[in-house]
Order: structure tokens, then sequence, then C-alpha cells
């Protein structure tokens, strides 16, 4: 259930509002305050749904506790109603507006009223969240179906790479049997095109799933080398060990050395690992 926070330095108009939301609610759960400094501080442990926010309070006032919570993201979208007996002129409101006020009470406060205001703003703070959550669940559908993209197209690759291989192998044995000199030239256009086409297909994956991932990587760490890039670029996308030592034409053994090497590298005196070095760029 909803958590409300009241700030207001009138006993009597506290325990009104208090009184007024029980009996509209029950299950709400209201906390209450005397200024906009313990308000701050109630907001910072609790993460209330709504704030009932007086404007005239000793110590900081309601204008001023809502310039500060505007200020930090976690509490940036916490609705507000400014509750007023004085300010209830037009530029004193418009004021209050630009502050980041979303609705008014004018006291002596209606109860009626108090408990519509209440319920329309504890809607609009469940439409937010909704659409945040929708906006999550929607950046992660798309993060999976990239990911499986990668998957995929790993997996031919290495396929690919281990057919090239074999090719290379086969002719390297030929050529040394029958002294055939020319396919030397052979054997090299294939370590050429498995080594360009593997990797500019991979950089635009890795552009793809994680943008701007490797200007980061090149500005923050420039003394990496082109396979130092690669092998942070693998990690990056999630890949295993085994389909890592399949696109490098390396062991597993060799994938263990080259994390520890480039974690001493890249952070000597760091105790985390070399995946957290990664997944923070």
């Amino acid at each position: 259930m909803a958590t409300i926070l009241i700030a207001d330095d009138d006993i009597s108009i506290r325990e009104f509002l208090i009184r007024s939301l029980m009996k509209a609610n029950p299950e709400y759960r209201l906390l209450s305050c005397v200024n906009g400094l313990q308000a701050l501080k109630i907001v910072a442990e609790a993460r209330p749904d709504l704030i009932l926010l007086d404007w005239e309070m000793p110590k900081l006032n309601g204008i001023e506790t809502i310039k500060r919570l505007k200020t930090y993201p976690e509490t940036a979208d916490i609705p507000v109603i400014m509750c007023t007996g004085v300010m209830t002129d037009l530029q004193s409101l418009g004021h209050a507006f630009e502050a980041g006020v979303m609705d008014f009470l004018r006291k002596p406060v209606d109860e009626a009223e108090l408990v519509a205001r209440v319920n329309a703003m504890l809607m609009y703070r469940q439409l937010l969240e909704d659409k945040m959550q929708l906006e999550i669940e929607k950046h992660e559908l798309m993060l999976h179906h990239k990911q499986q993209e990668v998957t995929n197209y790993v997996l031919q690759l290495t396929q690919k790479n281990s057919f090239l291989v074999k090719i290379r192998e086969d002719l390297t044995a030929f050529s040394e049997k029958a002294q055939a000199t020319g396919l030397q030239a052979v054997i090299a256009s294939i370590d050429f095109n498995m080594e360009n086409d593997t990797w500019t297909e991979l950089n635009k994956m890795v552009s793809s799933v994680e943008p701007g991932f490797l200007d980061r990587l090149i500005s923050g760490y420039p003394d990496l080398t082109a396979y130092d890039i690669r092998f942070c670029s693998l990690v990056r996308l999630k890949l295993s060990t085994k389909e890592m030592a399949q696109l490098l034409n390396i062991s597993g053994d060799s994938i263990t050395k080259s994390r520890y090497r480039l974690k001493k590298k890249m952070m000597p005196d760091s105790d985390v690992t070399f995946e957290q070095i990664i997944f923070k760029i």
C-alpha cells in the first residue's frame, strides 16, 4: 500500500490530514514531520509515494524542500501536493509549480478535496511506475534479442572458421608433401580472410549491442593492443570461454591467462574481477 509523508509544523493540521487519510484508506502507511529538514531525512529512508508539504515551515520551507528533492534522481519523481493558507496568489502558485509542485490544497483543507487529490496523485505515481517498468522490460527484451543475434552469429562464425581451419590444415599438409609452393598463397589468403572477416563483423556486433563501448575502452585504456581490444569485446558480448577460444584460435587455458594479464594491465591494484572492469566501461 502507498506510503504518504505529511510535513507540517501545525499539529492540528497534521492530525486532521492523518485522520482523514486513515478514514479514506486504513491501509495507507502515513509518516509525519514538522519541517523540511526532517522531511528530506524521511524521504531518503522511506521513499514515500506522495508528499503533502506545508509551504511555511521552520528551518526549511516547502519550496526549498521540493527544490532539494528535485536535485536527486531517486526523489525527483515523487509527486508533491503543497498545502498553504497564505501563499495563494497566482504569482506564488506559479513559483511553486516551477519548483516542481504537482498540485495544491488550500487551508483550511476540505476532507473530500484532500482524498480526491491524494487519489489522483497516487494514480499518477502508479502510471509513472508502470511506464518506467514497461520501458525497462522493453529495453531488456531488445538486449535479449541482440544477445541472441550475437549468439547465433558466433555459432555460424565458429562453424565457418572451423571449416576454414580444416581446409588450411589439409592444404598445409598437402603443400609439404607435394612441395606445392603455390598453395602457400592460398593458405595466406585463408588466414587473411578469417582474421579480417571475423573482426569486422564482430566490431559491428559490439557497436550494435553495446553502443560506445569500443570508444570508451580505447580512450580509457590507450595502451591496449588490437588483441586486447578484441578480447575485451568478446567478454563484453558475454561469450563463453569455449566460444572465445574458437574465435581467437587459442586454448581455454590461454583465455584464462589473458583474463589475468588484462586485469593486471587495466587495474593492477583493484580487487574487482576482469568481467566487472569490462562491464563498468
